[in-house]
């Protein structure tokens, strides 16, 4: 307790506006008083300031012997590299008191979470600290009364025929241009054990391979739609400024990087790009003891989400973004791909954009006991008056706030708290003021299993904590005399907002996998497909049997062929998937009437939107690969035979009708049978028609495009989009010829 307290005391002095220099002579007080070391000024001669004031900090901490050990002069390399390191964590933390206030901080929340009774009994100062402090903002357990959590109020979009729904949509597609975008992939995603197939290296969880693309190429193909959403609708292209934190965990960010490099950036210009990478901190065992990997290795890994207000704040990403025109944001995780489906993203924006508000949070249902946040209402009483913010609460942190992870009711399953789902809505200048009060919201420590040197030099797993903070939280920021107006919250089925993927399938819960991420996707898909595009599809399993069993069916589509169910609708007409078929469509300009799919199935092209100019960049326009299917029949032995474990990996079918379009490029079928494997490919600007004989053979007919036969044209009809296919003049038919495929 007495260390406790003295750190307590030293960061308070640390946390205020001194200079390097000078925090550097107060812990050189602090730790030598009047007795300097004789190796004092020979070491210092040899370190930049902020490395000395580094090295004094990690002293400070009395974790010096255990980090730095009997370092040998020949290893002045790996402290050179080990304090700049933990100069990062010195600069970053500042507000706190550097290294020394990080520590302190975690060594009080660990007592505290051992002793939460024990508050009380510290000195008048460290105690006061705990109930202004950002990351004890909710002081009941310190017997603060007149605290409060209520279910909070929500705005319902679990109805997308509702006027208010389509309102708030329309509103988001109209006014894109005032959005930008904001990505965290900087986690390590331990659990997820991801390795690169060639090399076995560890990989970041954005690069995971699922169902034929990387985490990060969803969320890109997300934000793509919507702009060709837009640019359908009003003939005019928007290139949304995309923001990304990164970590140097696992490499992450040197790996992504290369990754967007050789993607060409997505044909979205580098510039359009900023990647910023948060810092990587120190993590501790439950006796408050640094980690190690090895001598003068510490285990430092990311702090949490949250740091990513005052990452962006420093990196100047603020300022680029409004730079660039934008007021609001929407933020995501790279972790979740789901919330894309449907107009559940347009609906939630549009809210924020429309009310010009400072905050929003996109939640769903629940489950009880699972290791997921909830939003709440906190209701604050004090000295005669009330104050409200709707802010969020960590799963590992119900008990300490006393919260009860009960069901809403007997008959619901849910908790009666929505789930947190880290899909927030910011106004840009109002999150920067926020920065300047709350840098480091709603900080806490989480307890993993990690992998450090134990006391007989061994690796050993050890359950490890660090000091992490959470995004969602500067929403505490924003309290309000009256139930919040200027924060909201809405309310989206489960299914269509958040299926997390964080770890490996175990057993047979689908929780935080892949594989419930495949199956939440596959009910979307199916739902769409009944729904909406009078398809017969086979049943899905319950989730308790679906890693037993063979997976019924495969669809997965670009977002861009909508992104809205009733987009799609007006696509694709009638049809049917026989059990095991796949259907795979990576093509916006998609006429399906009457399809019958006893196999594999797929249309792709790279002209999905539009078409690349000399350097690499999208141009959203009518030169797309458009494919007009009705009536036609597909018929081969590619019908997946996966069972649900491990089926996101998407194995090649044994056979497979594949359709592959260039840039201007088209494909006719009417009332045809395509039986056994295909690959058609159709050249850039040629229209292939494709016949079937009365004796059962088929005829191909290439001709040239001058222009394309069709094209579809989106209207805005009061709150809803029309998709109208227009035919153009066909081609000169004496030009066709006869080809062989």
């Amino acid at each position: 307790m007495r260390v406790q307290e003295s750190l307590f005391f030293l960061a308070s002095k640390l946390k205020k506006e001194l200079s390097v220099e000078e925090k550097r002579e107060l812990l050189k007080q602090h730790l030598f008083h009047d007795e300097k070391p004789f190796w004092l000024e020979e070491m210092e001669s040899c370190l930049s300031p902020l490395q000395g004031l580094s090295l004094f900090s990690l002293l400070a901490t009395g974790q010096g012997e255990r980090v730095l050990g009997p370092l040998p002069t020949s290893e002045k390399a790996k402290l050179i590299s080990l304090l700049d390191a933990l100069g990062e964590v010195e600069q970053f933390y500042a507000p706190l008191g550097g290294i020394v206030g990080y520590h302190e901080t975690i060594l009080r929340l660990l007592h505290q979470r051992k002793h939460p009774g024990s508050v009380n009994t510290l000195p008048k100062a460290l105690r006061k600290s705990l109930f202004t402090r950002a990351e004890n903002r909710f002081s009941k357990l310190l017997g603060y009364k007149q605290i409060r959590f209520r279910a909070p109020p929500f705005i319902d979009l679990s109805h997308p025929e509702d006027p208010l729904y389509k309102c708030a949509m329309i509103w988001a597609i109209e006014h894109l241009d005032e959005m930008a975008e904001i990505y965290t992939a900087g986690g390590a995603a331990d659990r997820l054990d991801l390795r690169d197939e060639k090399n076995g290296e560890y990989l970041p969880a954005a690069l995971l391979p699922f169902c034929g693309k990387t985490l990060l190429e969803y969320l890109i193909a997300d934000l793509q739609a919507k702009e060709y959403v837009h640019y359908k609708i009003f003939g005019r292209q928007i290139v949304t400024p995309l923001s990304i934190m990164t970590s140097p965990e696992k490499e992450n960010h040197t790996r992504l990087l290369a990754f967007c490099d050789e993607k060409s950036w997505f044909g979205r210009c580098r510039e359009n790009f900023r990647l910023f990478v948060q810092p990587l901190v120190p993590a501790v065992d439950e006796e408050g003891q640094w980690g190690m990997q090895a001598s003068c290795q510490p285990l430092l890994k990311p702090g949490g989400h949250g740091v990513i207000w005052r990452l962006a704040a420093q990196e100047g990403v603020f300022d680029w973004l409004k730079s660039r025109g934008k007021r609001k944001a929407l933020v995501r995780q790279i972790n979740n791909i789901l919330p894309g489906v449907d107009g559940g993203l347009f609906a939630f924006t549009g809210i924020g954009c429309q009310r010009d508000l400072k905050m929003g949070f996109a939640s769903c249902s629940r489950f009880v006991r699972t290791s997921e946040g909830i939003n709440v209402l906190l209701e604050k009483k004090s000295g005669g008056k009330t104050s409200y913010c709707l802010t969020s609460i960590e799963y590992c942190d119900l008990d300490l706030y006393g919260l009860e992870d009960e069901r809403a009711s007997l008959w619901n399953p849910y908790s009666k708290y929505p789930a947190n789902t880290n899909i927030l809505f910011i106004d840009l200048e109002a999150v920067l003021r926020a920065v300047e009060t709350s840098p480091f919201p709603g900080l806490l420590i989480n307890a993993k299993k990690m992998k450090v040197v134990g006391k007989e030099g061994e690796l050993e797993e050890k359950e490890m904590v660090r000091l992490e903070s959470t995004m969602q939280n500067i929403a505490d920021a924003f309290t309000s005399a009256e139930i919040p107006t200027e924060v909201y919250l809405t309310y989206n089925l489960r299914h269509k907002t958040i299926s997390p993927i964080k770890r490996a399938a175990q057993g047979g819960a689908l929780f935080e996998t892949p594989e419930g991420c495949l199956y939440d996707l596959l009910k979307n898909g199916r739902h769409l497909l009944t729904e909406f595009c009078a398809f017969s599809v086979p049943e899905l399993p319950s989730e308790e049997d679906f890693l037993k069993k063979r997976v019924p069916f495969l669809f997965f589509y670009h977002p861009a062929l909508g992104p809205l169910y009733s987009m799609i609708a007006q696509k694709i007409q009638k049809g049917s998937l026989s059990l095991g078929s796949q259907l795979l469509l990576q093509i916006a300009d998609l006429y399906l009437e009457n399809l019958s799919l006893d196999g594999a199935l797929q249309i792709k092209t790279e002209a999905l939107m539009g078409h690349y100019d000399e350097e690499g960049l999208l141009h959203y326009s009518e030169r797309t690969g458009k494919c007009f299917l009705k009536n036609v029949r597909i018929v081969n032995a590619g019908t997946n035979s996966s069972f649900g474990r491990g089926a996101w990996k998407r194995e090649s079918p044994a056979e497979l009708c594949e359709i592959i379009l260039e840039e201007g490029a088209e494909f006719f079928a009417e009332d045809v049978t395509l039986k056994g494997p295909f690959c058609i490919g159709v050249p850039k600007n040629v229209k292939l028609t494709v016949e079937q004989r009365a004796d059962g053979t088929l005829n191909w007919k290439e001709e040239p495009l001058f222009e394309s036969t069709w094209n579809y044209r989106y209207t805005r009809d009061g709150e809803n989009i029309t998709v109208h296919l227009d035919q153009k003049k066909r081609a000169d038919p004496r030009s066709a010829r006869l080809c062989g495929v």
